[in-house]
């Protein structure tokens, strides 16, 4: 990014900003709706009984920590293909 123009710049960030809002909520929406179908059956009252919450947050929590490792592990991988990369040197 040394050799793009600080306009541009400020643009791309700008871009990666909004994707990554747009997919937070995207992310946050689709555990909503997946915890809401799972755990939510009866419509009897406008709360949650304490079964029903419970198992929205055991499942909100279980969708957070995959979300996490998946993460890592994501990072871990590109740490090692980037190791990998510098030790074989530029293509040739």
């Amino acid at each position: 990014m040394e050799n793009v123009p600080p306009h541009q710049q400020q643009q791309f960030m700008t871009n990666l900003e909004q994707m990554q809002t747009r997919d937070s909520f995207t992310m946050y929406t689709n555990v909503v709706s997946r915890c809401f179908d799972t755990c939510v059956h009866k419509f009897k009252s406008k709360n949650l009984d304490s079964r029903e919450g419970a198992c929205v947050e055991n499942c909100a929590e279980r969708y957070a920590k995959l979300t996490m490792r998946g993460g890592v592990r994501f990072a871990e991988r590109n740490a090692t293909l980037q190791q990998q990369a510098m030790l074989a040197g530029p293509p040739k």
